[in-house]
């Protein structure tokens, strides 16, 4: 027979279950249960495991019942994002990224103008016709260089054009067309978190620029038929060697790496002099560098970017690429980043373009080009794919204080044209 002091406790124990709302339990807190547990603990002779025990049961009903109301929020979520990709005709994923109300205000403007430096144009290529198959928006890309890019928006903005909505141009350019620029940092916080750093070279104030891409900037280029990697030289004084003369090939301007020339060596100003005298073969392109090494017009290639190197490479050319030490700094690093105008005609677009191209898929689809590198792989991983042995040197991305103005700029080029008797076309 059961104790009437247990029959009792049941009978108190059920009480307060319906009383609480148990078998539905509501609002009822346990605190206040407990008042209710000590009445009866002082009014029967159950013990303090009892009383525990129920104690314990109550908790776990409030939890599960904590636990249900979240299940059944989530489960409304994802009703409403298969809803909206649905309607939107996008995937489920894109939705949970983006949002329903970005992706849907985007369609509606159906379009984004880009103006992109002219190594963007493979892995743009990429990346517009993915972003376009997923969302239904074409994008129209302009390439050029970034000085170029800088001249025309301000061109456009003066003519009271509204044209362009993203920019993907060099971080010196981005930084004289800060004041012109969207703070991505607050209009797309969930895509932008991951690539906040100390570095303007990498993030603008309030992500007004972000970079998507780099290259290695520090690098000699060779001809894998004509020069065994062992030969190539690691410093830039290397070049002046007797053996390479009239053998190294130089573009007909390069003002990121000629300026840093100039700002980090001493003599930098004579080194440019003694590299002429040396009867380096100035070209009348900045590309041109590697086609023609590829094609055995010279047997060294300098101041141009990896990537000028990378472009033939992709294609089976024989030509590969040595990272040298810049000034003492390391492997120099320059960055290229994206960035959308104030005066965008396609806001939303221009968002959602940006806001694709900085998830890791979109990083992918530029590392999978191979001519930049993007933030997944970073300058290790692209040497290691075409089999360079990334040498044991600090990763350098230049001094932000450096940064070439206008008046530098034009100052740097007439300076180049002048030691290699370039002429302007």
């Amino acid at each position: 027979m059961i104790p009437s002091s247990q029959i009792g406790l049941g009978i108190a124990i059920v009480a307060i279950l319906i009383g609480a709302g148990s078998f539905g339990y509501t609002a009822t807190t346990i605190s206040g249960l407990e008042d209710k547990i000590n009445t009866i603990a002082g009014s029967t002779t159950s013990s303090a495991n009892d009383i525990s025990k129920l104690k314990s049961d109550i908790a776990k009903l409030e939890e599960g019942q904590a636990k249900s109301k979240a299940d059944q929020e989530a489960a409304a979520v994802e009703q409403q994002i298969l809803l909206d990709a649905n309607r939107l005709g996008v995937r489920t994923d894109d939705v949970r990224n983006f949002g329903a109300d970005l992706i849907e205000a985007a369609q509606k403007e159906g379009k984004v103008t880009s103006y992109s430096i002219y190594g963007w144009k493979r892995a743009n290529a990429e990346i517009n016709s993915e972003f376009n198959a997923r969302f239904g928006i074409e994008v129209e890309n302009m390439a050029m260089g970034s000085e170029d890019i800088y001249q025309r928006y301000l061109g456009e903005q003066a003519a009271g054009k509204n044209i362009v909505d993203v920019l993907v141009s060099a971080q010196d350019s981005l930084e004289l067309l800060q004041n012109n620029l969207r703070p991505l940092e607050k209009l797309i916080p969930d895509q932008t978190a991951q690539y906040k750093t100390d570095s303007p070279a990498k993030y603008g104030p309030d992500g007004r620029w972000i970079s998507t891409l780099g290259r290695i900037s520090s690098a000699i280029g060779y001809n894998t038929e004509l020069v065994d990697a062992s030969e190539v030289p690691t410093t830039i004084e290397g070049l002046l060697d007797e053996k390479w003369k009239g053998k190294v090939l130089v573009p007909d301007s390069s003002v990121d790496i000629v300026g840093h020339i100039l700002e980090y060596y001493p003599n930098g100003e004579s080194w440019l002099k003694d590299l002429a005298g040396n009867g380096a073969i100035a070209l009348n392109s900045y590309s041109g560098v590697g086609s023609l090494l590829a094609a055995g017009e010279g047997q060294l290639g300098f101041l141009v970017g990896a990537d000028v190197y990378s472009r033939q490479m992709v294609k089976g050319a024989p030509v590969s690429f040595v990272p040298i030490d810049f000034a003492g700094n390391g492997i120099y690093i320059s960055f290229n980043s994206i960035s959308t105008v104030n005066d965008a005609p396609n806001p939303n677009a221009a968002l959602l373009y940006i806001a694709f191209v900085l998830t890791d898929e979109g990083q992918d689809l530029i590392d999978k080009v191979g001519i930049y590198y993007g933030n997944n792989n970073g300058p290790v991983g692209f040497m290691k794919r075409y089999g360079i042995t990334p040498p044991d040197l600090e990763i350098w991305s230049g001094d932000p204080e450096a940064g070439a103005s206008p008046e530098d700029v034009d100052r740097i080029r007439a300076l180049y044209r002048d030691v290699f008797g370039i002429k302007p076309e």
